[in-house]
């Protein structure tokens, strides 16, 4: 593929994740939002939807499966939004043939499998911007 058409096709998937077309599920621990929990977020929402995440740090393993979706953090300038899979396996499973998911602003920590202990994706993309990734550890590929 050429570059410009590479450079055009990324600039499409980023854009469709800026303009909000889906509808937008929030995530607050202290019970506020629609959910307190990613994942149940994740399961409600549809291809398009976003998912916003607020501070604190939610022990959680997520799968994003057969749709695209944005995840981000609302926390404010002093806070952090981390998602912390405790050392108990894959931090994030992505897959499915046309998807993307869009991870903004978050921090994951500590995912660890025998491949992609931070994240896997199997046929799918993966945006990320003003993440952190640390922590992670992988018996075979990738950590």
């Amino acid at each position: 593929m050429p570059r410009t058409t590479a450079l055009a096709a990324l600039a499409a998937i980023l854009f469709s994740f800026n303009a909000t077309s889906g509808d937008v599920f929030s995530v607050r621990q202290d019970g506020t939002g629609d959910f307190t929990e990613i994942q149940a977020a994740i399961d409600a929402a549809a291809s398009g939807d976003q998912v916003e995440v607020g501070p604190g740090t939610f022990a959680e393993r997520l799968t994003v499966s057969g749709k695209s979706l944005e995840i981000r953090s609302v926390a404010g300038k002093d806070e952090v939004t981390t998602i912390d899979a405790e050392d108990s396996g894959r931090l994030l499973y992505l897959s499915g043939s046309d998807v993307t998911l869009a991870l903004r602003d978050l921090v994951l920590v500590n995912g660890t499998a025998s491949a992609g202990g931070g994240i896997y994706a199997s046929q799918a993309n993966l945006v990320l911007e003003g993440c952190t990734l640390d922590g992670h550890d992988a018996s075979g590929l990738g950590g």
